[in-house]
């Protein structure tokens, strides 16, 4: 049996069989990042290729805090880009078909070279001991022009990068 001391102080003898943390504890930290360029011209969504955590959750009790961020590219005057994070094969948010659209910043006159970065951040709670895999989806508007990740449609030298960071939550 080992003793076990802290600034030379005795905590005590044994070993730690288990132990409650409070709720709110941060379990786990699993991320992806992506710094390389992906582009598709689908209007049904698409895996990212990089962007997806699998997770096995330490109780059924604990939530996941799942944050994305990705770097798109579009061409405004004719297209934009869907974005969404899927838990499995269920979509997070949005309504089921469109989680997300967004589009800022490009106008018609630079469309073609101005980007995006979009961010989400969602709190779930799957009540499961099982893998789960969190995910970042893309779709283009329009089938005809392409949705790219972490470069611009035509300035392929303007770069950016992408992030999925899964938090397990002691519930």
């Amino acid at each position: 049996m080992s003793l076990i001391k802290v600034n030379n102080r005795s905590l005590g003898t044994g070993t730690v069989t288990h132990g409650v943390l409070p709720a709110g504890t941060v379990l786990s930290v699993n991320s992806a990042r992506k710094v390389d360029t992906f582009s598709m011209s689908a209007t049904s969504f698409a895996d990212v290729p990089g962007l997806s955590v699998t997770v096995t959750p330490k109780s059924a009790s604990s939530k996941f805090l799942v944050s994305a961020s990705i770097c798109c590219g579009n061409d405004w005057w004719h297209a934009n880009n869907y974005f969404g994070i899927y838990e499995g094969g269920t979509t997070v948010g949005g309504d089921g078909t469109q989680p997300w659209i967004y589009q800022f910043g490009a106008n018609d006159a630079n469309a073609a070279s101005e980007g995006d970065q979009f961010y989400d951040e969602v709190l779930r709670s799957p009540n499961t001991t099982s893998p789960i895999t969190y995910k970042v989806v893309i779709a283009s508007t329009n089938g005809s022009y392409a949705a790219t990740v972490n470069r611009m449609n035509s300035a392929s030298t303007k770069r950016g990068a992408s992030f999925i960071t899964v938090r397990e939550i002691q519930g």
